[in-house]
């Protein structure tokens, strides 16, 4: 999974393959070892509950949660990504991305 942070935006690509293993699981997790005692990561996961993916920051993670229904939705059709506005504690406007990664265009032809 890649992950980009810029300014108010927080866009988390997955390739093919990551999909399908989140799908199949309902969980995805990368983490970054900082040091032996610290670290960072992001995860995905798939919720029943949640009716909107929704994002939270506790203890050095974030987690992002789908709604099985949008999740669904995803894998079954020929959708690149999800993209869903979450409001912060804070009350500003966080925009949330999930996208297939695609594979990098081909150098056009020059004219």
């Amino acid at each position: 999974m890649k992950l980009r942070l810029e300014k108010e935006r927080i866009t988390i690509r997955l390739s093919p393959y990551e999909i399908e293993t989140f799908f199949s699981q309902k969980f995805l997790e990368e983490k970054l070892a900082i040091s032996e005692n610290n670290h960072f990561s992001f995860a995905l996961s798939i919720s029943e509950e949640q009716e909107a993916i929704s994002a939270e920051f506790k203890n050095s993670r974030l987690l992002v949660q789908v709604p099985s229904q949008k999740a669904d939705k995803w894998i079954n059709s020929r959708q690149i990504g999800m993209k869903e506005t979450i409001i912060s504690e804070f009350d500003s406007e966080i925009k949330l991305t999930l996208e297939e990664d695609l594979p990098p265009r081909k150098h056009r032809k020059k004219y």
